[in-house]
């Protein structure tokens, strides 16, 4: 097929094989130690026999009040969206005003949190404030600063149906200044299996793994996880389990790799790339699968990565990085490719970024120590793939 536009093949493969939704101290992990936990609970997603490969957000059953339903897991944020009609105690006598903005949809919830008890797969009980939604707007520029939309919203409703569970940490400063980890229902587990969790029994944090989570970590389910120390989050003298995001290093083209962060998002299959200077092999991919030299893109276009450009990604911190992770635009063969790259503009004092999306867990299991302020990576690759795993000089988990 001929096309006037020269990558205009390239969004009709992705088009195919995608559904499109919307530093650190240098320490290695040599006191990542799990042996006091006791209390773990596994809780399956709900959709893990049709989604074995994360093709879609994975699900979780659960129940709150009444109401039982499933709902999308996402690491790419922090709390528990449900449309108000479905959390007990809405509307309060006294509204504690709270807002959640998604900056990959640009969409912006506000409502009322209300303190609730949130039940998963009648296993895991949580306790934490859920935003009641009462209002979903579309938000085009959002301040972190004010954590207030900056231009006129659009597409509002005050019927969303919203239903989403936001398991992430170190967000506070990507549009969600409330996700504070109070919110987080993975780390604020009360009971488990009808018992009370008691004190000093359940080391707090999660492990994601392609079937489900274990709640709650062990000497047995952290086995052959590589782990990174992360930097204290900015409110952590006053709450302990807060934790910046996943520190790395990226590299595009070959050149010298640039300090920042990273972020394994299960709630889109996409990927966010942002270096230290412009970058200027992109081109726009518009929606009706055309595309045009960039920059600046038409409207209902958005920028991304020319194919064959190359994308590394040294997780953890140097020189005794955990994992890393290649990406080649317009890959095919690799199963950890996303949909699409998304060059961001550069952040001065920020460092580099990227956003993997969630297909990274096609290669990896994850682990979250809210305790000790561990994050780990478990490679399901073969030994010897070029598309990412685990540097065996860093430190393992053992039984």
């Amino acid at each position: 097929m001929h096309s006037q536009y020269p990558y205009a093949w390239y969004g009709l493969v992705l088009a195919t094989l995608c559904t499109f939704t919307s530093g650190s101290s240098n320490v290695l992990a040599a006191d990542a130690d799990f042996s006091n936990g006791t209390v773990t609970s596994f809780i399956p997603f709900s959709n893990a026999t049709t989604n074995p490969n994360f093709q879609y957000v994975p699900n979780l059953d659960f129940t709150i009040g009444n109401y039982t339903s499933h709902a999308p897991m996402d690491t790419g944020s922090t709390g528990i969206l449900m449309a108000a009609k479905h959390v007990p105690g809405f509307p309060p006598d006294n509204c504690t005003y709270g807002s959640e903005y998604l900056s990959s949809s640009k969409r912006l919830y506000e409502g009322c949190w209300i303190n609730s008890t949130f039940k998963f797969s009648s296993i895991a009980v949580a306790e934490v404030p859920v935003l009641a939604v009462s209002s979903l707007c579309i938000c085009s520029q959002f301040s972190s600063e004010t954590n207030k939309c900056t231009v006129p919203t659009t597409n509002c409703t005050s019927n969303s149906g919203v239903q989403y569970i936001g398991v992430g940490f170190g967000r506070e400063r990507a549009g969600q200044t409330e996700g504070d980890t109070d919110k987080n229902p993975f780390i604020n587990i009360i009971s488990v299996n009808g018992s009370d969790v008691k004190p000093g029994t359940m080391h707090t944090g999660y492990t994601i793994t392609a079937a489900g989570v274990h709640l709650g970590l062990t000497s047995s389910n952290t086995v052959d996880f590589f782990t990174t120390q992360l930097d204290p989050g900015p409110y952590h003298s006053q709450d302990p389990h807060d934790w910046a995001s996943i520190p790395a290093c990226i590299s595009v083209d070959g050149a010298p790799c640039v300090l920042g962060t990273s972020l394994f998002d299960t709630g889109f299959d996409n990927s966010y790339l942002r270096s230290d200077t412009p970058l200027h092999n992109i081109y726009c991919l518009c929606l009706d699968m055309t595309s045009t030299p960039a920059p600046p893109c038409p409207d209902n276009c958005t920028r991304q990565l020319l194919p064959g450009h190359t994308v590394q990604v040294f997780i953890g911190s140097a020189p005794n990085y955990t994992a890393y992770y290649n990406l080649l635009g317009g890959e095919i063969g690799n199963p950890m490719s996303p949909c699409a790259i998304s060059p961001q503009a550069p952040q001065p004092g920020n460092g580099a970024y990227i956003n993997t999306g969630r297909l990274f867990y096609r290669g990896f299991e994850a682990l979250f120590d809210a305790e000790g302020g561990w994050y780990g990576l478990r490679s399901r690759l073969p030994l010897g793939t070029t598309f990412g795993g685990v540097y065996r000089h860093a430190y393992k988990s053992e039984r």
